[in-house]
């Protein structure tokens, strides 16, 4: 089992905000795209538990998918303070690739990370995070070699 913060180094570990980026990504498995597209007005608690429902659009439409407490409370970090139709990130789809390739390198991973590599991690995570005593980054790290 790999920590959640072995082999991290400055800047990735040190931002708050890249690691919600990370954890929002991997906890929905949403495409990047769909991700900075997301405001904040997309984002729904859930009134029976921890979490909450996201609703994310691409091209051909949308899906609503219901988020656990880590993925909820990632996505609530950045939506912190925005208003209803503002976009909840600020960046463009090359800068997240570029958190995504600095955490992987700051993980010690050889080959290059794609934002494709997270879609069937959300997945996994769900089902599977419990079992890697909450963390899954601890699962996430094993996904794709």
């Amino acid at each position: 089992k790999r920590s959640s913060s072995s082999g991290c180094s400055p800047p990735w570990r040190e931002s708050r905000r890249d690691r919600a980026i990370i954890e929002a990504l991997c906890g929905t498995g949403a495409r990047v795209d769909e991700l900075v597209q997301l405001r904040r007005r997309q984002l729904v608690a859930d009134i029976d538990g921890p979490g909450g429902y996201v609703t994310l659009y691409v091209k051909h439409g949308g899906r609503t998918i219901r988020v656990g407490r880590r993925a909820w409370d990632a996505l609530q970090f950045l939506a912190d303070g925005k208003e209803p139709d503002e976009r909840i990130i600020a960046m463009t789809d090359e800068r997240i690739r570029q958190i995504l390739t600095a955490a992987a390198e700051a993980a010690g991973l050889k080959k290059k990370l794609s934002p494709h590599w997270l879609h069937p991690c959300a997945r996994l995570t769900r089902a599977s995070a419990k079992r890697a005593g909450g963390d899954p980054f601890a699962i996430r790290s094993v996904t794709h070699r």
